[in-house]
């Protein structure tokens, strides 16, 4: 891998061009803690972070802002 690009700063990016009143966000990740981590990073910000990939059960079905969360739902 040449270059990658941090999804944290590149969702901060893309929220700054949305003014939709609900977002929904499908965050492909290889393991569960990156997925936690992003919805805690968005919480409050987003409706929802929805997890795919690691085909786990939910860890914790939202977070203190608001924010929906759901660890994987594929």
């Amino acid at each position: 891998m040449n270059t990658t690009n941090d999804p944290f700063h590149a969702i901060n990016a893309l929220l700054a061009g949305i003014q939709a009143k609900v977002v929904v966000v499908d965050f492909h990740a290889e393991a569960t803690s990156e997925k936690v981590a992003m919805g805690w990073h968005l919480d409050g910000r987003v409706t929802a972070v929805l997890g795919t990939h690691t085909h786990v059960p939910p860890r914790r079905a939202g977070a203190a802002g608001g924010t929906a969360y759901q660890t994987d739902v594929a």
